[in-house]
């Protein structure tokens, strides 16, 4: 518990936030709040292929994508502004896996059981349910820390793609070397 103390506090900001009906970037905390519950609701899942599905449910509701494409393309941008990682790099170190293709895989799976191209009532899918529950765990860790630095920033917007885009603008100046 004494590790998790920060990101417990993060989140408790959050809840505090959604049940106070108040706060500074409201759509921002509510977005962790409904991915918050999608990940629960996804933990309590006996279906490993509607688990997948809410997991890549509670990653949506994250970044607001409004499309397929665009799903894709936002959650591609999280993982690069909070881990650094490129679309060709590695999901985890040593694996075969990239970003992208993990990415693609995660957001068709969701997409094609909800559309009933592939069944609900099988589990023959690419991926691992705990590696999409990692994955989704650490985007909800992530988002709601630094959520807390954005907020407080100079003059945060509550909206989805300024807040990508203010991640990766820090990722960018931590990895540009000081001025001589």
């Amino acid at each position: 518990m004494g590790a998790g103390a920060g990101t417990l506090s993060s989140a408790g900001k959050r809840i505090s936030s959604f049940v106070a009906g108040a706060g500074t970037l409201s759509a921002l905390q509510m977005a962790w709040c409904n991915a918050a519950y999608w990940f629960h609701e996804a933990l309590a899942e006996p279906l490993t292929t509607v688990a997948i599905a809410k997991l890549e449910t509670a990653v949506e509701n994250l970044f607001g994508s409004p499309s397929l494409g665009e799903s894709n393309s936002r959650i591609r941008k999280a993982l690069k502004g909070l881990f650094g990682l490129e679309p060709q790099d590695s999901i985890v170190p040593g694996s075969t896996v990239t970003v992208s293709a993990f990415v693609k895989d995660i957001v068709e799976a969701r997409s094609r059981i909800l559309h009933g191209n592939w069944s609900t009532l099988t589990e023959e899918l690419a991926m691992g349910r705990g590696d999409v529950a990692a994955f989704a765990r650490e985007l909800l860790v992530n988002y709601t820390e630094t959520l807390g630095l954005y907020a407080a920033s100079g003059s945060p917007v509550d909206e989805a793609l300024q807040f990508l885009n203010w991640i990766e603008m820090q990722r960018a100046t931590k990895a540009s070397p000081p001025p001589p």
